[in-house]
């Protein structure tokens, strides 16, 4: 299931699973593809449209 995220910087995205958080931003590794495009950046405020609230770095990943 998707997942969304944000960035310490304020950077939104959505992750194709569950991300793991590193020191400023969210991260997820694809195994099965070796590599890390399951990640899309998002238009500011995305976020809030989806969910109905704004998420911010503090918060954990939410799944949609």
């Amino acid at each position: 299931m998707p997942h969304l995220a944000v960035d310490k910087d304020g950077t939104e995205r959505i992750f194709q699973h569950y991300p793991s958080r590193h020191l400023e931003y969210w991260s997820q590794y694809n195994y099965y593809q070796d590599n890390t495009n399951s990640v899309i950046d998002l238009p500011k405020n995305t976020i809030i449209k989806i969910i109905g609230k704004q998420l911010t770095w503090e918060d954990e990943p939410i799944e949609i």
